[in-house]
């Protein structure tokens, strides 16, 4: 089973400026990033994620493969999908009438490890 990558982040997670911030505005979640890459270069990225039906943080380390660090992927054979279906099949198909939900993950290395269920994700590098 391969996760889908949808960003790598241009800093490294174990170079961060500053504890991620997170916002929760609504159902939306936005979390924002600071730090440098190898070459000492700054960024700061925001990570938006829309309609998050669940928000769960853990420290990264307690996650591990298959998921990787510093970047955000969908998981393509979510179990927390299916659970989720599970306990609200009538819901659940309301919700793919729209589009569906997606499983992304977020794995900063020695930080934490961000898991969100939610309808889309979109990066903007400020």
């Amino acid at each position: 089973m391969e996760n889908k990558l949808l960003y790598e982040l241009p800093m490294f997670s174990t170079l961060l400026s500053e504890a991620p911030r997170i916002e929760f505005k609504g159902m939306d979640v936005y979390i924002t990033l600071k730090g440098y890459d190898c070459d000492d270069n700054f960024f700061e990225v925001l990570l938006k994620f829309y309609s998050v039906f669940q928000f769960v943080k853990t420290y990264s380390h307690f996650e591990g493969p298959p998921f990787s660090y510093d970047c955000v992927e969908e998981v393509t054979d979510s179990k927390i999908l299916k659970i989720l279906e599970e306990r609200n099949s009538i819901l659940f198909e309301e919700i793919k009438k729209e589009g569906g939900l997606k499983h992304f993950i977020l794995l900063l290395d020695s930080n934490d490890g961000y898991q969100i269920i939610g309808k889309d994700f979109e990066v903007l590098e400020l």
